[in-house]
């Protein structure tokens, strides 16, 4: 059954700690503070976007303005006849109409319209193809214009030429002519309709002249042909004139079909500026409540964060303080217990110590005995070296001696051949003395000392082919002998290599004996060192036991002390629930007789640091190819 302290540590084990909790409301805060953060740039970025798109609309009302001038530009080039300056500007207007094509095209495709602008955009279309289609009529009516008025002047130019064919009476029809042509460029150069209405009054006074000029020469052959030609070229340049004057209307209507699409453009344009204006100004006022309401959201969300954590910090730290509380009572109490266990402990190492050092003895005589061993072993092992060099040499002579044999044997077998050589002369001499006697035979008297010379010769060849055959016969019995003697000091040196290969074994053996008799030794060297040491410890622990009494009475005092520091801090985390008594007063160190602060470190202690120092120490010096007695016997301080 739990009591309440283990249930209350048990409770802090599955909290989260001071630092964790207050690194969970920093990243709390972090959190929020990105919150806001993303916020305000998600605003920003809808506003933005919206500034995108007005830009858009005032980049469109741009072009529309451009093209406005730019077509106004053709209109005055063509008033002034540069045409330069008419073939630049219509192929401007034509550039700056595309443009504004693309741009609709481009605010078609941006994500924030809503269908009634998305609406209005596309219907930018049409007003921008009817002003480019108007253009374009307006631009080969013109160059059609060009034509009919060279095409009038040239009419004018034939009457003249056929009025000067007239002789008489011409005088009325030459002014009139001029007056006409006159008239007909001040329509040219402005299309009024009272230049109209005046070039049409000179066209009838024309004709009334014509007309009498015509009834004058009606009796005279000769001039009636050219008052008939003078007819046809009036009716034709009538026709041409009214032609050139519904080419003018229709301009004048191409000139208002432009205006009323460059108007409509206009209007959609404002419509959509003021679209994006609202936007903007609803987007701003999303975006600022969004960020102030993330802020104000954020700022409750750490008060209450900071609230709890704090609440729940402080309720954990009353319940350490009732923990360390009752540890502390419960700390004072065993003080008292670890005394009385320390007189006990005091007597038991006494006994200890005894029986260490009996130990010990019993440990110097193992390693006396261990050390001769060892030097023994090491003496064993040089003899063997001694002996692998001289089997080494032994089977380095066999070697040479099996070579020399070897020699012997190929030089008796040169000999062989040799004998068998001069052989075979004596037996090829014995036949050319034989040859030689029966040559002499044949030869009779004068060849009779020549026989007697190949007889000699004969016998000579016969001796050396007996000397040879017996030659032969003893090289061939040191051959034989000669093998097997080879044979012999194969099989010798083939003992002596094994003997080599044991005797290498039993030195390796001899080798890991000494070595482990070395081992041995400064083993249970540095094992009777280790009993020593122990010795002195429990010597020491012997000591420190009767010491334990008077620490477990200052323990006991240091716990009235601990009772106090949590009695102030209870006074910093707030009280809660009933007051203990003697719990709370003031902390103050305590001092000795002369005036200097009591230090409570007890003789076991100290001794404790130089035991650990002393320990240091001997492990610096031992060199790092020795044993060390804690490879036989794990030592703690816990084991003693």
């Amino acid at each position: 059954m739990k009591t309440a302290r283990t249930e209350g540590i048990y409770d802090m084990k599955m909290q989260l700690t001071l630092g964790k909790k207050i690194a969970v409301v920093i990243g709390l805060m972090l959190f929020l503070m990105l919150i806001v953060g993303s916020s305000g740039y998600l605003g920003l970025s809808s506003v933005s976007k919206v500034m995108c798109f007005y830009q858009e609309i005032i980049e469109l009302q741009e072009i529309t303005f451009s093209v406005k001038a730019t077509t106004d530009q053709y209109f005055l080039s063509v008033y002034s006849g540069d045409k330069e300056v008419q073939d630049s500007s219509v192929e401007k207007a034509f550039g700056l109409l595309d443009s504004g094509v693309n741009k609709v095209e481009e605010l078609l495709g941006t994500s924030m319209i809503e269908e009634k602008e998305k609406k209005d955009i596309q219907e930018l279309n049409a007003p921008l193809n009817d002003y480019r289609s108007a253009l374009n009529q307006y631009v080969g009516i013109e160059q059609e214009k060009g034509r009919l008025a060279t095409l009038i002047l040239k009419k004018f130019g034939d009457s003249n030429v056929q009025i000067q064919k007239g002789i008489m009476w011409t005088e009325p029809l030459v002014v009139n002519s001029r007056i006409v042509i006159s008239h007909f460029n001040s329509y040219v150069f402005q299309s009024s309709k009272g230049n109209w209405k005046t070039y049409e009054n000179g066209l009838d006074d024309y004709k009334s002249v014509l007309d009498e000029w015509c009834a004058k020469i009606e009796l005279s052959d000769s001039l009636r042909p050219v008052g008939e030609q003078l007819h046809v070229l009036y009716n034709s340049l009538e026709k041409v004139s009214i032609d050139y004057h519904s080419r003018n209307l229709l301009q004048e209507d191409l000139k208002m079909k432009m205006n009323d699409s460059k108007d409509q453009i206009n209007k959609i344009i404002g419509e959509l500026a003021g679209f994006s204006n609202r936007k903007l100004e609803d987007q701003i006022r999303t975006s600022t409540l969004l960020i102030f309401g993330c802020i104000l959201a954020a700022l409750m969300i750490g008060i209450i964060a900071a609230i709890l954590t704090i609440k729940s910090t402080v309720n954990k730290i009353r319940i350490v303080i009732g923990g360390v509380t009752q540890g502390s009572e419960q700390v004072s109490e065993g003080a008292k217990q670890v005394s009385n266990a320390s007189q006990v402990l005091a007597e038991g190492a006494s006994r200890q110590a005894a029986s260490i050092e009996e130990t010990s003895s019993s440990l110097e005589e193992l390693s006396s005995m261990t050390q001769l061993n060892a030097a023994n072993a090491s003496q064993a092992k040089t003899m063997m070296v001694d002996v692998q060099d001289i089997v080494k040499k032994v089977d380095g002579h066999m070697m040479e001696m099996t070579r020399a044999i070897g020699d012997v044997n190929k030089s008796s077998e040169e000999t062989g051949k040799i004998i068998k050589t001069i052989d075979e002369i004596a037996f090829q001499t014995n036949l050319l003395a034989l040859n030689a006697a029966v040559e002499a035979a044949r030869a009779g008297e004068a060849g009779a000392g020549f026989a007697v010379v190949a007889d000699e010769v004969r016998n000579l060849a016969m001796r050396s082919a007996e000397a040879a055959r017996e030659t032969a016969g003893l090289i061939e019995k040191t051959i034989l002998t000669v093998k097997k003697g080879n044979d012999i000091t194969i099989l010798t040196q083939d003992a002596f290599k094994e003997n080599m290969d044991i005797s290498g074994k039993v030195a390796e053996l001899v080798t890991e004996i000494a070595s482990a008799s070395s081992d041995q030794a400064e083993g249970i060297e540095q094992l009777n060192m280790a009993v020593q040491e122990m010795d002195k410890v429990v010597q020491q622990n012997a000591a420190t036991s009767e010491e334990s009494a008077g620490t477990a009475e200052q323990m006991n005092s240091q716990t009235f002390r601990m009772k106090a520091h949590i009695g102030n801090l209870i006074a910093i985390v707030g009280r809660s629930g009933k007051k203990k008594k003697g719990i709370v007063r003031e902390i103050r160190p305590d001092y000795g007789d002369n005036g200097t602060q009591v230090d409570f470190q007890t003789n076991h202690q100290r001794l404790a640091g130089l035991l650990k120092n002393d320990r240091k120490s001997r492990a610096l010096k031992s060199s790092p190819g020795k044993v060390l007695p804690k490879k036989f016997i794990a030592l703690d301080d816990d084991d003693f």
